[in-house]
């Protein structure tokens, strides 16, 4: 319960720091994505939602956001005659950051951190018994890729260490500024 609070309160004075460093932020023009990825490091499907805001409000030229997925199912990683080890499902949260090429084409990469457990079986008579369960893997994990923004639809498409192929759609809040 404390933990959870350090982290409210620690993100209430980052949101409120950001506030008064650069206001143009927080003007800025919100938009949601939802996205999906199969492949990389996870070596499944995995899904997920993107949420951020392209600043300045008048003529957006960039966009800062944050990032959170989940793979949709373990798998084994390795199998024997009387060993087996179970990776299981995977969490990653990243920072993302992207710079206007064009009208309506950003390009965006993002940074972040990935965990996921494991679980290791010795297997008696056809039985899986637990070995351990580590307590979980740490990974860093980064991305690039586009977004296209269109009126008030934004469509996505990138490369996740951790993910692989990805796509996602979404909407942003209002129509952005005319000069995109």
């Amino acid at each position: 319960m404390q933990k959870q609070l350090n982290g409210q309160v620690l993100m209430a004075v980052l949101l409120a720091t950001l506030t008064l460093v650069c206001p143009a932020v927080v003007r800025a023009q919100g938009y949601v994505m939802f996205n999906a990825g199969h492949g990389g490091g996870s070596h499944a499907w995995s899904g997920g939602v993107e949420s951020g805001k392209f600043f300045p409000r008048e003529n957006p030229r960039f966009l800062l956001g944050g990032a959170f997925s989940a793979t949709g199912n373990g798998y084994t990683s390795e199998k024997t005659t009387y060993f087996q080890s179970d990776i299981c499902n995977e969490q990653e949260l990243d920072v993302a950051a992207g710079l206007r090429l064009v009208k309506g084409l950003y390009l965006v990469g993002t940074g972040g951190m990935s965990a996921r457990a494991e679980r290791d079986y010795m297997i008696a008579n056809g039985k899986k018994i637990l070995l351990a369960e580590l307590p979980g893997t740490l990974y860093g994990s980064g991305s690039g890729g586009f977004r296209f923004v269109y009126k008030r639809f934004i469509a996505g498409v990138g490369y996740n260490s951790r993910r692989g192929v990805g796509f996602g759609f979404g909407f942003t809040f209002s129509r952005l500024g005319r000069a995109r």
